[in-house]
């Protein structure tokens, strides 16, 4: 019983330390977003997205460093319409345009609709008084509205990924922090062999967000 007891009270003031010094706060911003490919160029209009989330943070190693994770809403509008060209891969070899149809499917199927996105960042960042630079990991989870197919079923795209992220991080006012940041995707959105070349797109973005972290209640 009083071990029970013991590692109860232990929990609890561990708990307590714990949370007194982990900091929670919100986030909201806009974001450019772009696709890229590991062959040739597409031409694909960078476009506007909105983000809005929430954070924990908690202050480590003498307070010099800091780690961080959350949950990130965003809302990604389509890319327009598609306009993509590539080489193959053999040097000297001839100028492929990709055809038609696989710049319809991707136009109807893959980054024609409005994409949702919840994403987890995790990052460690170096304290400083004016500039805090950061990086990190991503994972995300988006998937597109609903749309119809040829045969009038509703569908949906789906994906997942994981890419690196970093930035900086600017004090502002108490509270108040300015965070402009920049994600490479590792993973691949969608892929293809064309003309015996295998083909494949990521994405990557910048951001620019306002955060706010929660102020602390001062035990009297």
């Amino acid at each position: 019983m009083k071990k029970i007891l013991i590692t109860g009270l232990l929990s609890i003031v561990f708990q307590t330390i714990v949370f007194s010094q982990t900091e929670f706060g919100l986030n909201a911003g806009l974001s450019a977003n772009w696709i890229r490919s590991n062959i040739g160029s597409i031409n694909i209009p960078i476009t506007p997205g909105f983000k809005v989330g929430m954070f924990v943070k908690r202050n480590i190693i003498h307070d010099a460093f800091t780690i961080g994770t959350g949950l990130d809403y965003s809302y990604l509008p389509s890319t327009g319409t598609y306009s993509v060209e590539y080489l193959n891969n053999y040097p000297g070899g001839p100028y492929f345009i990709v055809p038609d149809v696989i710049c319809e499917y991707l136009n109807t199927d893959v980054y024609r609709f409005d994409f949702h996105q919840l994403s987890i960042p995790v990052s460690f960042r170096f304290n400083s008084k004016f500039v805090q630079p950061y990086c990190g990991m991503e994972f995300y989870f988006k998937q597109t509205q609903t749309y119809y197919d040829s045969s009038d079923e509703p569908c949906v795209t789906e994906m997942f990924g994981i890419g690196v992220l970093m930035g900086l991080n600017i004090p502002i006012v108490e509270q108040f922090n300015i965070n402009i940041g920049y994600y490479h995707g590792f993973t691949v959105d969608w892929n293809a062999q064309i003309n015996d070349v295998g083909w494949d797109m990521k994405n990557s973005h910048i951001e620019t967000t306002l955060q706010y972290t929660f102020k602390k209640k001062r035990k009297d």
